[in-house]
């Protein structure tokens, strides 16, 4: 376990969301992809892409759909912009800006909505200013009696000749029935890790961040809603750690004030996102 230099907490309200109504969000994912209907060239139609218009393109790329062993490609070539600032005049001989074109493989390992799902995937950018930016890493699904946790691992690497410092892995883990326990304040529920862990390494820096639920005591104007524990665990590494002990031992308080100022935003923010329908 990380030997934390410099911890930072804190915690926010947010509505809470029903355990029917997270069950049922990811059938209706998992039911969507198992639609999915695939025209000349692979390319898919229906399903989850239904009314959907964002440019992109699945392709499958090896069958079987929906089962171990199938394949698929996402590719968006990038979204034709105006260069400026909204509002402004916009200078005509100025070069179209463009959003980066993305690519990803994914390969289904598993496919068991009783068991586990698992998929690998492989991403790439190649346009300015993301050029050779490229990420890896899988998901990994497991369900059962009493069970049902997510998996995420991946690796990134940013483009262009700075690509190393943002070259960066994250690891996250995720247990619903913890998550449930707690948020409902079951009696004992608050024993081990938190149900939400993710472990962030760069060359320079290590981030644990745990999240916990509790009940408010003190229902919202949408209803019952959820305390949530952010906490935050941070060291450097190599020759990093001296120097990133000083800055965090000499600007702790600051840096606690951005760190609760960010989440405070961050809830507030989504507490003015619509419902999903």
């Amino acid at each position: 376990m990380m030997s934390a230099m410099s911890r930072f907490e804190h915690q926010i309200a947010a509505d809470a969301v029903a355990r029917e109504t997270c069950a049922a969000e990811l059938a209706k994912v998992l039911d969507g992809f198992e639609a999915l209907r695939f025209g000349d060239g692979g390319i898919a139609y229906g399903g989850l892409l239904d009314g959907r218009a964002d440019g992109g393109e699945l392709r499958l790329l090896a069958e079987p759909h929906a089962a171990a062993g199938g394949r698929y490609r996402y590719t968006d070539p990038g979204t034709p912009g105006t260069p400026g600032t909204p509002g402004e005049p916009v200078d005509s001989a100025a070069p179209a800006a463009r959003t980066a074109a993305f690519a990803a493989d994914f390969t289904l390992d598993s496919w068991d909505r009783a068991g586990t799902t698992s998929v690998r995937f492989a991403a790439s950018e190649t346009a300015a200013p993301a050029d050779g930016a490229e990420g890896s890493g899988s998901v990994v699904l497991r369900r059962g009696a009493g069970r049902c946790t997510v998996e995420v691992s991946g690796e990134y690497r940013g483009g262009g000749p700075r690509s190393a410092l943002l070259a960066a892995s994250v690891s996250a883990t995720a247990d619903a029935c913890r998550w449930w326990s707690r948020a409902e304040g079951a009696a004992g529920a608050q024993g081990g890790d938190a149900p939400v862990v993710v472990r962030l390494r760069h060359r320079y820096a290590v981030a644990v961040v745990r999240v916990s639920p509790a009940p408010d005591p003190a229902p919202g104007p949408a209803g019952p809603r959820w305390l949530l524990t952010v906490r935050t665990d941070v060291r450097g590494r190599s020759w990093a750690r001296p120097v990133l002990a000083v800055v965090l031992l000499l600007g702790r308080s600051r840096l606690r004030r951005l760190y609760a100022r960010a989440l405070d935003e961050m809830a507030t923010a989504g507490a003015q996102q619509p419902a999903a329908e």
